[in-house]
């Protein structure tokens, strides 16, 4: 029993200091660190209620991520590892009521921390394929409205005109450009006539 408190014990002061030193990168470790500390909470009171000391060394890793999306994945590695650990913690134990507590640990990592994490992650990462496709499309679209360009000047080759019209996104990004294009020639008429 007391083996047992003391994993679940320093896995939790480890997760504790873990999401302390994340929690620059996103408000989510901030607050699973605050309810991760009702967890340790609940252990420290088994333990004082069973007269066992409690003790954990100063060595805990630390772990300095380069970016949001690391951090994210580091903290959904550590609570499917804990849920792993904890889960084996219940089989083995007698204690009913560890054994209890030890299951609200595993199921609050299990059901809120890391559908929280992952959707945090889902969202950088949507984030991320949006800003890329958007950089993309506007690469793309300048492209596009060059050759075009070139093709209404008389500039373009037979290749250049093929590489417009078997562009996949041509028939979108043309009817852009001509609309741009039409909008240009019809002030530059009007400039014109408006000058005669």
């Amino acid at each position: 029993m007391k083996e047992s408190l003391e994993i679940a014990y320093i896995a939790e002061v480890s997760g504790i200091k873990m999401y302390e030193n994340l929690s620059s990168y996103s408000e989510i470790f901030t607050q699973i660190c605050q309810i991760r500390k009702n967890g340790l909470t609940l252990l420290e009171n088994f333990a004082k209620a069973n007269e066992i000391e409690l003790k954990i060394g100063d060595d805990l890793p630390s772990f300095y991520p380069k970016n949001l999306d690391d951090a994210l994945i580091f903290a959904i590695n550590y609570e499917n590892s804990l849920c792993y650990t904890y889960e084996n913690l219940t089989d083995e134990l007698k204690n009913d009521e560890l054994k209890d507590i030890i299951f609200r640990l595993w199921a609050t990592s299990n059901n809120e921390y890391i559908v929280a994490l992952k959707e945090q992650l889902k969202s950088c990462l949507s984030q991320e394929s949006t800003t890329n496709f958007i950089e993309k499309s506007q690469k793309d679209f300048a492209n596009i409205t060059q050759n075009l360009q070139d093709i209404i000047s008389g500039k373009a080759d037979k290749n250049a005109i093929s590489n417009v019209l078997n562009h996949p996104q041509f028939s979108f990004f043309s009817g852009l450009a001509l609309g741009a294009f039409g909008a240009s020639l019809i002030a530059k008429n009007l400039e014109d006539k408006n000058e005669k």
